[in-house]
């Protein structure tokens, strides 16, 4: 698709769209990242803690909540856009706000040899286009 005139129902523009997972993860040594549906890492990043509800990445903070000991909720402190927009945008698109990251399972070593955790894309909403 190249044109907005090809978008069946603009109202509706991803029915009928292939559902896409992503992932993101945390590792104990404080790497942030985002894997493709493929398994391959499309981000990439540091994480740092600050407090009992501040999480830094890079030069993005969120508050953040864990629940229970598998679902973590995060909403960002959206910087100033002037004089780039780029880390507005992405914290933006990492925090989904409203949903949840939930913690499911391991990922086959073929995919992750390190056999992080991966977030549950399930609960998206179809309405929504998640893209890296």
């Amino acid at each position: 698709m190249t044109e907005e005139s090809q978008i069946k129902d603009p109202a509706h523009p991803c029915a009928g769209a292939t559902p896409r997972l992503h992932s993101h993860f945390f590792t104990v040594g404080g790497s942030f990242g985002s894997r493709d549906a493929t398994g391959q890492q499309v981000d990439d990043g540091h994480y740092r803690l600050q407090g009992t509800d501040t999480l830094i990445i890079d030069k993005v903070t969120f508050h953040y909540k864990i629940t229970g000991h598998d679902t973590l909720s995060l909403i960002p402190l959206v910087p100033r856009c002037p004089p780039s927009c780029d880390e507005a945008e992405w914290s933006v698109s990492v925090a989904y706000a409203g949903y949840t990251w939930h913690r499911i399972g391991l990922p086959p070593p073929w995919i992750d040899p390190e056999r992080r955790p991966i977030r549950n894309t399930a609960h998206h909403r179809q309405d929504l286009q998640f893209t890296a």
